[in-house]
This record gives structure tokens, C-alpha cells and sequence, in this order.
């Protein structure tokens, strides 16, 4: 998967986790574009979210508690060195993520449970 996007869509290789599992890429605006992960065995694959970058990191905890508030909580949230995020999951079940990038590096995923991998990206 990745080599279709080096070699096809020219993106450039920004960040592979140690065990191989986990790479982010970029085009040619800052930060990242696309993040590829491995799944556990008989998890959906495909395409796993997308997202929109929100201002500061009180944009993303007032639009968090707004939800929250309105009784439509967000299942998975993310406060770490890499980002502050949020993730619902939308009508057509994929997941959107609202959220904003603290350039801390990336955080090591190897510790996590495979299935938070790609929110953590």
C-alpha cells in the first residue's frame, strides 16, 4: 500500500512506526496527508477516517463539549504530545475527526492496543 502511494500519488514517507505496522505520508503541504496502518486480523479494512483541522487545542475541547452537551459524546477521544482529536463516527459509518496537530513528534504505538493505532496517528 504504501509503495502505491510513493510511486503513484508522490507522497513522501514522514513517520514508520518501529514495528512497521504504522506509516504517515505527506504531499506537498505541512504536517501529513494519509496514514496507513496494519489491522489485527478480522478487522475492517479500507479507508478508517478523515478528518478536519480545528484552530487551537480549545477549539477542539469546546466543539468536544458542545457534543458532549447535546447529548451526541464522541466514542474516542486523543490528548497527546502528536494532537488533540475527537472522533465520531458518521451516518455512513466512517470515521471524522476534528482535531489539531501539537507537532510534539510522533508518539510511539507500539505500547497501544492495535485497534487505537489509527486514531492515534
Amino acid at each position: 500500500m504504501r509503495a502505491f502511494y510513493e510511486q503513484v500519488a508522490g507522497l513522501e514517507t514522514t513517520f514508520i512506526s518501529t514495528d512497521g505496522r504504522a506509516v504517515c505520508m505527506r504531499g506537498t503541504a505541512a504536517g501529513f496527508d494519509l496514514g496507513i496502518c496494519q489491522v489485527p486480523v478480522g478487522r475492517p479494512t479500507g479507508i478508517h477516517h478523515f478528518g478536519f483541522v480545528l484552530a487551537t487545542d480549545d477549539t477542539v475541547t469546546k466543539a468536544e463539549a458542545a457534543l458532549t452537551r447535546a447529548g451526541r459524546k464522541p466514542p474516542i477521544s486523543v490528548d497527546n504530545a502528536n494532537k488533540r482529536a475527537f472522533f465520531i463516527l458518521s451516518p455512513d459509518k466512517a470515521w471524522v475527526e476534528f482535531g489539531v496537530e501539537r507537532g510534539g513528534g510522533y508518539v510511539p504505538l507500539e505500547d497501544d492496543d492495535a485497534a487505537m493505532r489509527p486514531f492515534l496517528v
